[in-house]
């Protein structure tokens, strides 16, 4: 029998200037965003704020990964997205 678990995940947010302020390190796969400018970095445990790049991908290229996906020989859609990004 399926069971459905409901899941609420909440990330760090903060405006821009505090986050280069702070200059935080996030844990490895950690989100961070800026409130005021969307924009998102992702930890990778090691590196401050300040070095991490921001994250871009596109609706567009999240819709060309799941096309992909459905032909592809992959395990799991994550693996696959970690190729494929």
């Amino acid at each position: 029998m399926d069971k459905n678990i409901s899941v609420r995940h909440q990330q760090k947010t903060d405006t821009a200037l505090n986050w280069k302020s702070q200059n935080p390190i996030l844990l490895l796969g950690e989100f961070g965003i800026e409130s005021d400018t969307d924009k998102i970095k992702i930890g990778d445990g090691i590196s401050a704020w300040n070095t991490l790049p921001y994250y871009t991908v596109t609706l567009d290229d999240i819709k060309d990964a799941i096309k992909k996906y459905d032909a592809a020989k992959h395990l799991t859609l994550q693996e696959y997205l970690q190729d494929y990004m």
